[in-house]
């Protein structure tokens, strides 16, 4: 039973968290300010001294110093900022660990271990935690136990092996094994090749192993045939150095776009799925003080005696998952698949009772599904009244409101940057729209409060891109599903396009939360003062709405959407008044309509839309 002893881990004094203020904002700014300035006038000295001089020399520390003090002051301004400088931390000691056991630099190794074990146990590898700790503990005390296997370590010529005498030749042993012994088993003339695997052809092959060698080498000498290999690293030859190349710059565009050192965000950000997470919910930007409360947990306690807590380790994004309470144990799972597989084993079993003994789905399943409202299918409620056969032709109209939802999906993005994306929508309004008539797009709105569609925006964050601070002049990086399935992505995107718009002559607006009830009303604004209007759109929301409100005395409201006839698109227009003189029930559209699920409401399981309109 061998004790853990204090003083082993790597002392590290981590500051309480403290609320960001202003003042500290401002100070990182000016240090980056300044930070600029030092590297361009480095630059140029070096460009006038072709050689290091004193003075140089003494910016390129400052230069530093400088450096180590704007991190500081990002790590205490935005939490994102400090998980990314600890990320490339880490990086830094897995790069001097390989460079310690390819060096054969003991003293190296240690430093690195050192700098590992609070990692270990920040992420619950117990067995690497304290088998690390316990390994560094009696390397640390080598000295005085086994002085002369101390010596051989700190000489390198024991911490690794070597294959040759060039400096960057060592290897780990379970390396070694993987490429001498286990090729020399698998290669012509080893145990998989037909001598089968019986313990007494496993003797005799080990045992023979070195006199094969020898008469290797006899034979080598005598013929004068060698092995060799390149000089050149595989890593060093031309194609590998382009592929190299273009992976950097692809990373590098990609963090252009998604800033990781933003100064004014205090909440921990996602940069791939834009989720923020605010508060103690997400701890893994504070990986090492989490590591160290552990470490010092295990001062003390003996090998076998070593536990770790799942909730003392850090809390990652799945940490913001649902989580279900069994007995005293929180778990995260997913409640709605486990009753699911409930309810399938039961099917195969007569203890009902035993198997439901425990609430396990925080909401019927009738209504949810994966922890959001079942979506509902709104075009089978559109196609029902929608008929290609009872069409119009268009033939002329005073106005025509274009819903922006709709617009935004319709539009090829090219490649290059987001002017020529704001070119294309302008494009296809004036190909598609301008015929005669006045043009108003009206977009939905998006803000940090709660809407009726919170629940449609959140399904759809699931395979969004991260936040994007775009501009004119953005190079566009991702898809542009993934891209308006962001709101804050897509709101950026809204505001420059009503500029453009009104720019050109078009009425655009932006709704302040759903667009629905806005395009509604200037559809029926439009035909109250008699006027002709026609709504482009494919929602069902809005084609509802505008049965409901048609009246007798307004001029007259068409409906236009895209139908596809083979491989080809086509625009068709129907009057509000023939569908509703079509309809057997214009008095409760309403209901008909939220029963079977719309923004607003649930779809309700096996209740299909058909099952309302024909029963």
């Amino acid at each position: 039973m061998i004790p853990l002893v204090d003083g082993v881990r790597q002392n590290v004094t981590h500051e309480e968290d403290e609320e960001v203020s202003d003042e500290t904002l401002e100070r990182a700014s000016v240090k980056f300010n300044e930070l600029n300035v030092e590297l361009e006038q480095i630059m140029v000295d070096m460009k006038a001294t072709p050689y290091l001089d004193i003075d140089l020399q003494q910016s390129m520390l400052r230069l530093i110093d400088s450096l180590a003090e704007y991190k500081d002051l990002l790590q205490q301004s935005s939490r994102t900022a400090k998980f990314w400088l600890q990320y490339i931390y880490y990086i830094d000691v897995v790069k001097l660990f390989i460079r310690a056991e390819r060096t054969g630099d003991w003293n190296l190794h240690v430093i690195a271990l050192s700098r590992m074990i609070n990692l270990f146990a920040a992420t619950a590898h117990i067995h690497y935690a304290k088998s690390a700790r316990l390994h560094l503990q009696n390397m640390l005390d080598l000295k005085n136990t086994h002085p002369w296997v101390y010596e051989q370590f700190a000489n390198g010529r024991l911490h690794t092996i070597r294959r040759s005498d060039k400096f960057w030749s060592g290897l780990w042993a379970d390396l070694i094994i993987e490429q001498v012994m286990m090729r020399s088993l698998k290669s012509s003339g080893g145990l998989t090749r037909g001598r089968g695997i019986l313990e007494s052809t496993r003797q005799l092959w080990l045992g023979s192993m070195h006199r094969c060698a020898d008469i290797h080498n006899a034979m080598s000498e005598l013929t004068g045939a060698y092995r060799k290999t390149s000089e050149q690293h595989v890593q060093l030859t031309q194609s590998r150095i382009l592929r190299d190349q273009q992976d950097f710059k692809k990373i590098k565009e990609w963090f252009d776009v998604h800033e990781p050192f933003c100064e004014n965000e205090p909440n921990f950000k996602s940069l791939s799925s834009g989720l923020l997470a605010a508060g103690s919910d997400v701890n893994c930007d504070e990986a090492e003080k989490v590591g160290q409360n552990i470490q010092c947990k295990l001062d003390g306690m003996n090998m076998e005696n070593i536990t770790m807590k799942r909730s003392d380790k850090v809390h990652t994004f799945e940490n913001l998952l649902p989580t279900t309470k069994i007995g005293d144990d929180i778990i995260q799972i997913n409640p709605t698949i486990l009753f699911s597989q409930l309810t399938a084993l039961v099917n195969f079993s007569d203890e009902i009772e035993r198997n439901f003994g425990y609430e396990l789905t925080p909401e019927p399943t009738s209504l949810f599904k994966h922890g959001m409202m079942r979506k509902p299918v709104k075009a089978v409620l559109r196609n029902h009244f929608l008929k290609t056969d009872n069409s119009i032709v268009l033939e002329s109209y005073d106005a025509r409101v274009v819903d922006g939802g709709r617009l935004l999906h319709k539009v090829y993005w090219p490649k290059s940057t987001y002017s020529e994306v704001i070119d294309q929508y302008l494009a296809f309004i004036k190909r598609k729209y301008q015929s005669f008539g006045s043009v108003s797009v009206i977009f939905d709105g998006y803000s940090d409060e709660m809407s009726t569609k919170s629940q449609e925006h959140n399904r759809r964050m699931t395979k969004a891109s991260a936040s994007i601070k775009i501009s004119r002049n953005t190079k566009v990086t991702c898809s542009r599903e993934e891209f308006l399935n962001n709101p804050q992505n897509k709101d950026q995107l809204i505001k420059l396009l009503c500029a453009q718009f009104q720019k050109e002559g078009f009425v655009a607006l932006q709704s302040h939360g759903d667009a629905d009830v806005l395009i509604v009303k200037t559809v029926v604004e439009y035909a109250e003062s008699g006027k002709t209007v026609v709504m482009a759109a494919d929602d069902t929301d809005i084609l509802i709405l505008m049965m409901y409100h048609w009246q007798d005395a307004m001029g007259e409201m068409i409906f236009s959407t895209e139908r596809k006839e083979g491989k080809i698109s086509k625009l068709f227009y129907w009057k509000i008044s023939d569908l509703l003189s079509a309809c057997d029930y214009p008095e409760l559209l309403l209901f008909a309509h939220a029963w079977c699920g719309c923004d607003t409401t649930s779809a309700i399981h096996q209740k299909g839309t058909r099952s309302v309109i024909y029963k």
